[in-house]
């Protein structure tokens, strides 16, 4: 069976960090709760990509430690 990617693309103006900005767009999703396993974001500031995963250990988003790596983004 294929695998498939989906993007889906939000702005977010007032965040901290990359982190928070996954929280926020993550909050705003209309089919979003803490036990969903779509939790893996790619955040772009124009000069890098992050990728955050909210729940690297499938545990919940509201009880885990997310984590974020750093590279150099592949935009324009």
């Amino acid at each position: 069976m294929p695998q498939y990617a989906i993007t889906w693309t939000i702005d977010v103006d007032d965040a901290d960090d990359p982190i928070d900005v996954a929280r926020q767009a993550l909050a705003v999703h209309p089919y979003y709760k803490p036990t969903s396993w779509a939790t893996v974001v790619t955040v772009t500031d124009g000069a890098d990509e992050y990728l955050v995963d909210l729940d690297p250990h499938g545990i919940g988003t509201e009880h885990a430690a997310p984590t974020c790596t750093t590279r150099p983004s592949s935009g324009p």
